[in-house]
């Protein structure tokens, strides 16, 4: 088995990279769009959870993003019952799926390169994801990406990252609401810097 590695080219390194600096940008602007999405889906569910964010901190850490929706969604029918504030939870939520299938799609495809240029004369690539099909067999399914079709997606996941931030302030006790745990965190690390025998001044 071995022998069949033995002619195999090197592994390319970060600098031999076919994808242009255009698309790593874009692909940079989805990863951080993501993560934004990913925060505040937490600071929801710790805003339903308890006034103390850490609870909800500790819920969500080992739960990815799209199976931590449906404890979201229960959390808020949990609370409210089969309210307005449900359908609208539901409603952001299909939305939230919508836009990380397409994240998926860009960040766990094969990336190749298309031989046909994009409009602007640069090089166009094509995001191949494999798949199994209902018989179990592997099916290919590709399509050529430019690097605007990547930042579509980027705003995609932020325009729901921004109806969950909407709805957030409505979740929870007011206290819990009006603080992401991110910013108690920052503010636990400010205290934190505080030199001793400062705490009290003004």
């Amino acid at each position: 088995m071995d022998e069949l590695f033995v002619n195999m080219p090197e592994w390319p390194s970060l600098e031999d990279l076919t994808l242009s600096q255009e698309y790593l940008t874009e692909l940079g602007r989805v990863s951080y769009a993501y993560s934004a999405l990913d925060n505040v889906v937490t600071s929801c569910v710790s805003a339903l959870l308890s006034p103390d964010s850490t609870l909800g901190s500790i819920v969500c850490s080992k739960l990815y993003l799209r199976p931590r929706l449906p404890v979201l969604a229960a959390l808020v029918r949990y609370r409210y019952g089969d309210s307005g504030l449900l359908s609208e939870t539901h409603e952001i939520i299909r939305a939230a799926h919508a836009a990380c299938e397409s994240r998926n799609r860009l960040i766990h495809s094969i990336w190749v390169i298309s031989h046909k240029p994009d409009e602007v004369g640069g090089v166009m690539h094509a995001a191949i994801k494999p798949a199994l099909s209902a018989k179990h067999s592997i099916r290919y399914d590709g399509r050529e990406i430019a690097p605007g079709d990547i930042r579509a997606v980027a705003e995609q996941l932020d325009v729901v990252a921004g109806r969950f931030w909407r709805l957030h302030p409505r979740l929870g006790s007011e206290s819990v609401a009006n603080t992401p745990w991110w910013e108690e965190l920052l503010d636990d690390k400010e205290r934190d810097d505080v030199p001793e025998g400062d705490a009290g001044a003004p």
